[in-house]
């Protein structure tokens, strides 16, 4: 009796990351792989799985419940969550608060879903109320590696509940709501390998409760804190007390190498760090100038982006600033801020990079170069200047800018202006391309 041999298909002997660039390079029509055979469905599936994005609850649990006919292996592997509706933003850059409505019983039927979802390392939430069972789930998952909640509303979540240890190394809780208890707090207690973080300050309500002041985080390098208008108080006194529990909040975090401070801040005076050093280990700030009358509460701070549209006479007094050691400054200035930015240069005396981005609508490169070099007037090291405008100077550039600014900054060695470069080479400036290193 003659027998037939049933061949291999040929599919099964290609490796199974070459599938996965395969199905990289299709797209969204990778999807047909899945049907094609057993090889090729797992890698199809990887695929298409591996990011998804649900406008609100009701269509996880809807898509979930479609996907039953394949049992969990569906969303073991999904490895990105986006769950929400994008934010929309007022002209002054606020978002609009949470839009989506809190239903229990969707709640009950995601929160299973999500905890199946046990390779999942990237957790985006916008514009959302969650309840305490998906919260729970998501502070259960072993492998997160980033969890956002913005403008998101946490309900439902009780005095007794027990917050889990989070392995999630970044975090964001901007605009978040919590309707009952505020586990903000904790959430960032339990991150025990938090690496950055970003919050939004709400005045008195980020003052820790009564048996938390003592605690400290070891181990975050980034915070950014959001900070608007209306979370401050409009007494005197309370802000006051309200400016320092914000010197309090940053010292809570020993390790950060950079401070972001995003928004409206009311002015900070020497006296509101008290008698001790703000932070040692902050080496880059991010935000508003007048924030630098504390400056000298940070002894190690190497470099400055300031987040002001020009510098305000008055915001701070650049004789008393003590920024010896910045050696990078970055600053959005106007042409008419020559004398300002000129003292500012004198004081902090190792500045070697510097970049200038003009916010004012002067177009002519004539103006903004010799507005710079009046900036330079007293002859900061400088070695590479960066200059951003809306103008993008397609027009040549005579000599005489490149040689006027070198008269001033002997050390000059580049200058950006736009993306274009130029470098000097036996006293002439010569323009580049420069070389992409990704």
């Amino acid at each position: 009796m003659n027998t037939v041999s049933i061949k291999e298909s040929p599919a099964m002997t290609v490796p199974i990351e070459n599938w996965l660039t395969i199905c990289e390079m299709l797209g969204e029509t990778s999807t047909a792989l899945a049907q094609v055979c057993r090889r090729t469905r797992a890698p199809a599936y990887e695929f298409m799985f591996k990011a998804v994005v649900f406008k609100d609850i009701g269509d996880l649990v809807e898509a979930a419940n479609a996907w039953s006919d394949v049992g969990g292996r569906v969303l073991a592997l999904v490895k990105e969550l986006n769950l929400g509706v994008q934010i929309e933003r007022r002209q002054d850059g606020v978002a609009l608060h949470c839009n989506g409505r809190y239903e229990a019983h969707l709640n009950e039927i995601a929160f299973i879903h999500i905890r199946s979802m046990r390779h999942l390392t990237r957790l985006n939430i916008t514009g959302i109320a969650i309840g305490s069972k998906i919260f729970s789930a998501i502070t259960g998952l072993q492998q997160l590696c980033v969890l956002s909640l913005e403008n998101v509303c946490v309900v439902g979540i009780l005095e007794k509940y027990e917050l889990d240890v989070m392995v999630a190394r970044h975090v964001r809780l901007v605009n978040t709501c919590w309707h009952t208890l505020n586990l903000e707090e904790g959430l960032i207690r339990g991150s025990k390998n938090l690496k950055t973080l970003e919050m939004s300050w709400r005045g008195g309500g980020n003052k820790p409760r009564t048996g938390s002041e003592n605690w400290q985080n070891a181990t975050c390098e980034s915070l950014e804190i959001h900070s608007r208008r209306g979370a401050w108080s409009t007494t005197r006194e309370n802000l006051q007390n309200e400016r320092r529990e914000f010197m309090a909040l940053i010292r809570r975090f020993k390790a950060i190498k950079k401070l972001h401070i995003r928004g409206w801040l009311p002015k900070f005076n020497d006296a509101d760090a008290g008698h001790q050093t703000l932070s040692d280990s902050i080496a880059y700030f991010v935000g508003p100038v007048h924030f630098m009358k504390l400056s000298r509460r940070l002894p190690n701070l190497g470099r400055i982006t300031l987040s002001d549209n020009g510098l305000n006479r008055g915001e701070v007094n650049e004789v008393e600033m003590q920024v010896q050691k910045v050696t990078i400054l970055e600053v959005n200035v106007y042409v008419d801020d020559k004398e300002r930015m000129c003292m500012m240069l004198a004081v902090m005396a190792n500045v070697h990079q510097l970049k200038l981005n003009f916010s004012d609508d002067v177009n002519e490169p004539d103006d903004i170069l010799n507005s710079v070099r009046d900036m330079l007037d007293y002859s900061p090291p400088i070695k590479r200047l960066f200059i951003t405008a809306d103008d993008p100077f397609v027009t040549e550039i005579p000599q005489e800018h490149f040689r006027a600014l070198k008269a001033v900054c002997p050390g000059l060695e580049d200058i950006r202006i736009g993306q274009r470069c130029w470098r000097t080479k036996q006293g002439l400036w010569i323009e580049y391309i420069e070389r992409d290193t990704n």
